[in-house]
């Protein structure tokens, strides 16, 4: 029987069986800095409609998502989602622009940030990005890290996180793509002890400028995944052998209603 999401709260729409908190961008800020503030290891998603497909094949990932403290969403996919659903969300949070704002708040609270992850070199070169654009940004570390391919070798990974531990960073920003990023920070958030620790998947490659991001008006009609599938069309294999399932399964929640995935309390926190 598969786990999920406990019961949402008014501000909050269950997806598939996971839960999404429902934030306009000025309150998922508001939220991040009480995160900081409790000082407490906390783990933030960026949830996308693949993610909620993979995390129905991937227990460990459907279970990092259901442990995560703030589940945000990104992708038009998951708004569209909520409106079919009668549960709009007021907004998508797009992971590069999480990460320019938390990157904000660490220079305006002289908090500091690692970043891990992406190839090598990058970023390096995205941590340069933000320190020029925020000079008072604190840099606890950055480093590609050990992620080879879609795995990461248990070679030095104890030593990476007493490195992210000593480093004192309050805000961890990790690139290793999906579901790697998420199950690796479920598995290590107490032993990191970072108050924010988040997975960003190519935010370092859209900073640093290795990968162009979507002109502006795209971004405002939701259609960035669009520009990001003609930009690099070796991702429309995996987004059309996900996607449909996506909308069937969500359509399927919408007719049944949002008790089609019954919440198993006993196993996922809110």
């Amino acid at each position: 029987m598969d786990s999920f999401d406990s019961e949402p709260s008014p501000k909050s729409v269950p997806i598939l069986g996971v839960t999404i908190h429902s934030l306009t961008a000025d309150e998922a800020l508001a939220r991040l800095e009480q995160l900081l503030d409790e000082r407490s290891p906390h783990q933030v998603a960026t949830v996308n409609p693949e993610f909620l497909v993979l995390a129905r094949d991937d227990p460990a990932f459907r279970n990092a998502l259901l442990q995560a403290d703030l589940r945000l969403a990104d992708g038009t996919g998951i708004v569209v989602a909520s409106w079919l659903l009668g549960r709009p969300l007021p907004c998508r949070h797009p992971g590069v622009d999480l990460v320019v704002s938390l990157a904000s708040i660490a220079a305006r609270r002289s908090e500091s940030i690692y970043l891990l992850g992406a190839g090598p070199g990058v970023a390096e070169q995205a941590a340069a990005v933000l320190v020029h654009r925020f000079p008072t940004l604190r840099l606890a570390g950055a480093e590609m890290g050990p992620a080879q391919g879609n795995h990461l070798p248990k070679e030095g990974e104890e030593a990476l996180v007493g490195r992210i531990r000593a480093s004192g960073a309050s805000i961890l920003l990790v690139a290793f793509g999906a579901p790697l990023q998420e199950t690796w920070l479920a598995r290590h958030k107490q032993a990191l002890g970072v108050p924010i620790a988040i997975g960003v998947g190519g935010s370092f490659d859209v900073l640093s400028g290795r990968v162009p991001r979507a002109p502006r008006l795209m971004r405002h009609l939701g259609l960035e995944w669009l520009f990001r599938l003609v930009r690099m069309p070796w991702r429309w294999r995996r987004q059309f052998s996900r996607l449909p399932r996506f909308v069937v399964l969500v359509l399927f929640q919408a007719l049944r209603g949002p008790n089609a995935w019954r919440p198993d309390t006993s196993t996922a926190q809110s």
